[in-house]
């Protein structure tokens, strides 16, 4: 947790005094525009830096203002606690002073990282404490960790004038001062998995998740805090790519890789939290999740499969989606090079987009879906399962009998069903119980929702994924052993004498084999394990 090492703030209708040694810094477009500066120290931060979260403590409150936080880029002047004034800070223009302009007209651009551009956004509270910025991924995390030394921080009010804007408390305050908590948590490595079982999310605004991780709940267990057996690998759209070009981020299982809200999750935090328990129960084995969402988008277009395993003909968030895959992939197998790292399932969250799209394209969803499913195989694993969560009867904006979409919704559950029906291996997730509770917007699921849908992925996956031998039977034919296969995976069984070495029996599909020679084995005594190959 860093404190400042300088702080300060500017106003353009004093363009020659010093804040410097105020208790508090403000931001304000009313009055004369103030635009306050913040610098902190990362020399000695470990990294790559994996989360940043700034907390500003209210001293004069104005609530309902809304704020950016901008950052100096490298080549911009060079700042002191005790001489930064108007007429010459970094990243305000000299010139300006109206006092009644946007944010456009009185900072410079070419001091300011991210194209000018702001990192991050919030709106003030009436007290307390405000948080600038909590953020997992994006431009500002690349920031931070290409930075070195002292890094800038910049407050501004980006509308025009207001009546009043918003104090809080600097470094000299006695207490409340500015916090900027970084975390450089590694990938777990004391667990040393010897097998990693890898589940894809994908999807729109619900896959991406439009809850806010405020409403998790912390007892009895603590939803909102980081799943370090996990590891996470996941892409927002829109970020800026890696050093090598790659995309997306490998962390451990936490909120806050949504778009929206800040802080936000989707059905990873109950998928993860449930499901890696139910296969850490086989010694060596571990769950790691790889995600990439996108709101609004559709699987008409934006997802639609191009047919093959190369992405020729691939809507752009599905090709986005291969890539993220492939960099996350990558990503696991450095983190654990002892480890064999396999893709699992595919999780998909979407629907609504192809709803607003018409009866057209509802109707031609299930032949879309049905190809998309065979397309995820050719690419990823031709045995991969395929879960995916139905349009809910909680979501009113659709369901209710006077809305004009309400056919639409209709149609498009009978089309989800009946994938489910005709696709093998895919699995269809029903959410229209209270538990899948939804947002405001009654399209969206709220916390508990989200909570709720994670933890029913989990529930199948955790009946499907862990082998485990069902039954084993003699007869006329020899024994019959039966285990929980999935319908389109292949399987080997082994046999031994001794536990030590072990000889292939049988290989291929199914979730059955009789061992006719069973009767011949000498002494009767005989030992079977069977592996998914």
């Amino acid at each position: 947790m860093l404190t400042p090492v300088a702080d300060a703030y500017v106003k353009n209708s004093t363009v020659t005094t010093n804040y410097g040694t105020a208790l508090n810094f403000i931001a304000n477009n009313g009055n004369g525009v103030r635009v306050s500066y913040l610098r902190f120290s990362l020399a000695g931060v470990a990294r790559p830096i994996t989360s940043a979260k700034l907390e500003l403590t209210v001293n004069i409150a104005s609530p309902g203002q809304d704020f950016s936080v901008y950052a100096l880029n490298a080549s911009a002047p060079a700042w002191t606690e005790g001489g930064l004034i108007w007429n010459n800070a970094p990243g305000v223009v000299p010139a300006y002073l109206t006092g009644t302009g946007t944010v456009d007209q009185f900072l410079k651009p070419a001091d300011l990282a991210n194209a000018g551009a702001p990192f991050a956004t919030f709106v003030s509270a009436a007290s307390g404490v405000d948080t600038a910025f909590n953020v997992s991924s994006g431009p500002l995390l690349d920031f931070l960790n290409a930075a070195s030394g002292d890094m800038t921080l910049l407050i501004a009010e980006p509308g025009a004038a207001d009546t009043s804007g918003v104090a809080w408390n600097s470094r000299e305050a006695a207490s409340g001062q500015p916090q900027l908590t970084l975390s450089s948590e590694p990938v777990p490595v004391a667990a040393t998995p010897k097998l990693i079982r890898v589940v894809l999310v994908g999807g729109q605004s619900n896959a991406d998740g439009r809850a806010a991780s405020s409403g998790l709940p912390t007892t009895p267990i603590d939803y909102q805090a980081v799943q370090a057996n996990v590891p996470f690998y996941f892409y927002t759209n829109g970020a800026a790519a890696n050093a090598d070009s790659t995309l997306g981020t490998l962390t451990t299982l936490r909120t806050g890789a949504t778009q929206m809200p800040a802080g936000g999750f989707g059905p990873e935090i109950g998928l993860g939290y449930d499901l890696s328990r139910v296969l850490e129960s086989s010694p060596g084995t571990a769950l790691a999740i790889i995600k990439y969402a996108k709101g609004g988008s559709s699987l008409h277009t934006d997802w639609k499969a191009g047919g093959g395993a190369s992405m020729t003909g691939d809507g752009v968030h599905y090709q986005t989606f291969q890539k993220v895959v492939a960099a996350g992939l990558a990503k696991l197998r450095a983190a654990y090079p002892d480890a064999t790292v396999k893709l699992a399932a595919m999780i998909w969250v979407q629907g609504e987009t192809d709803i607003d799209g018409g009866a057209a394209t509802v109707a031609a969803y299930g032949g879309n879906l049905t190809a998309f499913i065979a397309d995820v195989r050719a690419t990823l694993s031709p045995s991969l399962p395929f879960m995916f969560s139905r349009i809910s009867a909680n979501q009113t904006v659709y369901s209710a009998p006077t809305d004009p979409q309400y056919n639409d919704y209709l149609a498009m559950r009978v089309q989800q069903g009946q994938v489910a029906a005709n696709v093998p291996a895919a699995y269809m997730i029903d959410t229209d119980g209270p538990e899948f509770a939804m947002n405001s917007d009654k399209l969206h699921f709220g916390p508990l929702g989200q909570l709720a849908l994670g933890q029913s992925f989990a529930r199948v996956l955790g009946q499907l994924l862990p082998l485990r031998v069902t039954s084993m039977q003699s007869g006329p034919e020899g024994l019959r052993i039966d285990w929980n296969g999935l319908p389109l995976a292949t399987y080997r069984v082994l046999g031994s004498t001794d536990l030590s070495a072990w000889n292939y029996r049988y290989a291929g599909p199914g979730a059955a084999w009789t061992d006719t020679e069973f009767g011949a084995v000498a002494g009767g005594r005989y030992f079977y394990r069977v592996e998914e190959m």
